[in-house]
């Protein structure tokens, strides 16, 4: 068995939102309960509470954040690749 942070009906939800030439992108996390009852030993149920507790701290919120940068910063350069090959 796989063990893991959330249960499976925690999902996570990536938005895009576009406000004239800016660009936001964010995650919003949803039905984050935590998973300690199919944790197969002491150990995981600690590091699964110490994932849940990181993250109502808002420690994942920096993870996230460079997450969505790079993702901004991946697709703008993707885009004006594109247009750069297409114009020449």
């Amino acid at each position: 068995m796989t063990s893991h942070f959330y249960t499976n009906e925690s999902t996570n939800n990536f938005c895009i939102v576009r406000d004239f030439k800016t660009v936001t992108f964010y995650v919003v996390g949803l039905d984050e309960k935590l998973n300690t009852n199919k944790t197969e030993n002491t150990l995981e149920t600690v590091r699964n509470i110490g994932a849940k507790l990181g993250s109502y701290l808002g420690i994942q919120k920096g993870e996230w954040e460079r997450f969505s940068e790079g993702f901004i910063n991946s697709t703008f350069e993707e885009v004006s690749n594109k247009r750069k090959n297409n114009s020449e």
